[in-house]
């Protein structure tokens, strides 16, 4: 246990530009769009909503045809997940409800990161990422 005086170290990076360049660089090839990956500071040396500024002084500067994230790099607990599923359904609804175009999905038995690769190992997360692949174009040439 670090003495009150010391600093704790970073928690290794997960969720940065370098764990998601290969997805970005995919969405980019596969629709032949241009992606805008943003770098934001993360927790815990940077408490929200330090990451959420970040992602909107970005938005300010260049706004996009479309925005998609990802968690900040955390693997959630089963419990929390339910949690964020749930809450990520009422907020594409609220979205959808100010008349937003909403594409919202749920990949039923795929873990939650399943972009980030395992369409490498997973027939499953590959279909699933194409179908957000489509979802992306149909978003942008709308």
């Amino acid at each position: 246990m670090p003495r009150s005086d010391e600093t704790l170290p970073d928690p290794p990076e997960r969720g940065d530009l370098d764990t998601h360049d290969r997805t970005c660089r995919r969405i980019a090839d596969a629709r032949d769009v241009e992606v805008l990956a943003v770098d934001h500071r993360r927790a815990p040396r940077h408490p929200y909503p330090a990451a959420i500024e970040d992602v909107a002084a970005v938005l300010r500067w260049a706004p996009p045809a479309a925005v998609a994230g990802d968690s900040a790099g955390w693997t959630p607990d089963p419990q929390t997940a339910r949690a964020l599923r749930d809450e990520g359904d009422a907020y594409a609804h609220r979205l959808a409800q100010t008349g937003a175009h909403v594409t919202h999905r749920q990949e039923p038995g795929l873990e939650h990161g399943f972009i980030q690769g395992m369409d490498l190992t997973s027939p499953e997360a590959a279909t699933a990422q194409e179908r957000l692949f489509d979802d992306i174009t149909a978003l942008i040439h709308e």
